[in-house]
């Protein structure tokens, strides 16, 4: 599922969602060989922090150019994060604690802070994984990068406070993922 970054919204329908369209092109996450090309919308939502109340947006879905290959992906905005249904803000200000179980807030619950916590933690071998291989094979960084003791996530997190949505970009439009926290199962 691409991130994407540069879109726009360019109108509504009618029950007043906003329509969202992409103006980058991106590379297919499958075959890695054809761009997604748009094919149609698809109705995503996110819940708003201060409320919880849902808002409902159409995002573009692509179709891989390349003939052998044809898949479809959405094409999601980076104030959207994959199958989290909170907006992006929400999510960091928890992670930063900025918002914490002590925050006179009712939307994200207490349960949902604490598995969003853990689901960062659950995945951070992995995003420290994906930024050095990448930064490796991709963007040719010398091999220090590889061997480099701290933690490439906690500097970015320090640097920047769109460190969350970098992170989410940079991991899955290289074609990794993150994994879905799996509550353990009983012995």
């Amino acid at each position: 599922m691409p991130i994407i970054a540069e879109y726009k919204v360019v109108g509504y329908n009618e029950n007043k969602e906003p329509i969202i369209d992409s103006t980058e092109e991106c590379l297919c996450p499958e075959c890695k060989k054809g761009l997604l090309g748009y094919r149609s919308h698809v109705r995503r939502h996110i819940r708003k922090e201060d409320t919880g109340e849902k808002e409902w947006y159409w995002i573009p879905l692509g179709k891989c150019t390349n003939k052998t290959c044809g898949v479809m992906r959405r094409m999601l905005p980076n104030f959207m994060i994959p199958y989290k249904h909170y907006e992006e803000e929400a999510v960091i200000d928890v992670l930063d604690e900025v918002i914490t179980e002590e925050s006179p807030v009712d939307f994200p619950s207490v349960q949902t802070m604490f598995h969003w916590k853990a689901w960062l933690q659950f995945n951070r071998d992995r995003i420290e994984g994906v930024f050095r291989n990448t930064g490796y094979t991709v963007l040719c960084f010398s091999e220090d990068l590889l061997f480099d003791t701290g933690s490439l996530l906690e500097q970015l997190r320090r640097r920047t406070d769109r460190w969350l949505k970098i992170t989410i970009r940079f991991v899955y439009n290289s074609g990794s993922y993150l994994l879905p926290l799996r509550p353990a199962l009983p012995m």
